[in-house]
């Protein structure tokens, strides 16, 4: 919590906002990715789905890479999973000690992936 005040809640918003929109605008740009994130004012949290890579396939490669992503279900966000039109989406959740790089590694493995 000292961090965080030390410093500044909005410098925070706006530095994980940013790093959410670039790792959405670098994700589209791989083929097969789809950015899966519907909301009107978008946070930090990026969804994603990989076509014919589970989820949870794209989670184990990110942490062959040192990059912690999750996997999220319907069976723990229905509402979110119906409007996006799947059942499984990847998560990244940019924090503001994230760097380019962090999410440059991401995208490389994302693109790195092979399809089924």
């Amino acid at each position: 919590a000292r961090q965080a005040m030390a410093i500044g809640t909005h410098t925070i918003e706006q530095r994980v906002v940013g790093l959410g929109e670039r790792l959405r605008s670098d994700l589209a740009g791989v083929p097969g990715v789809t950015v899966r994130d519907t909301a009107v004012r978008r946070c930090a949290i990026v969804t994603f789905t990989v076509d014919g890579v589970p989820a949870e396939d794209v989670v184990v490669s990110a942490a062959r890479a040192d990059v912690v992503i999750s996997a999220s279900t319907a069976a723990w966000a229905a509402l979110d999973m119906d409007a996006k039109r799947t059942a499984t989406v990847v998560r990244a959740s940019p924090h503001v000690f994230n760097t380019d790089d962090d999410l440059a590694r991401l995208v490389d493995v994302v693109a790195s992936l092979p399809r089924r």
